[in-house]
């Protein structure tokens, strides 16, 4: 059965291009960013990803979770988030790609008990 519903997840996707910078980016990503992100948006969860086998580079992503569709609407126009997103453009846009998408589950399966 196909389960669709409504975007309430939000990704955030970043490519970067100087890898020399990874470590740094890392380091005030979680010490700031994120934390202040998930409080901004009002999500009730985030996880971040590496993706190490998309290309060239490595690809970054922050992934936040809402309670509905219309919780993330008003996240995504929290004035904080365009202050945020400024800083983080300003910061680490010379150094990668970035990239914004809502998105929606259109399914979800689990393994069967026991395999």
């Amino acid at each position: 059965m196909v389960e669709a519903t409504e975007p309430d997840t939000l990704m955030i996707r970043l490519v970067v291009h100087d890898t020399s910078k990874i470590t740094e980016f890392e380091e005030w990503y979680s010490s700031g960013h994120f934390p202040n992100s998930l409080s901004a948006f009002g999500a009730v969860s985030a996880e971040r990803w590496w993706s190490l086998d998309e290309g060239e580079y490595p690809v970054h992503y922050a992934v936040y979770t809402f309670d509905s569709p219309d919780a993330l609407n008003r996240g995504l126009a929290d004035p904080r988030i365009a202050a945020l997103t400024e800083g983080f453009m300003q910061k680490w846009g010379p150094y990668g790609e970035g990239s914004r998408s809502r998105i929606r589950r259109v399914e979800k399966i689990s393994a069967p008990e026991g395999e």
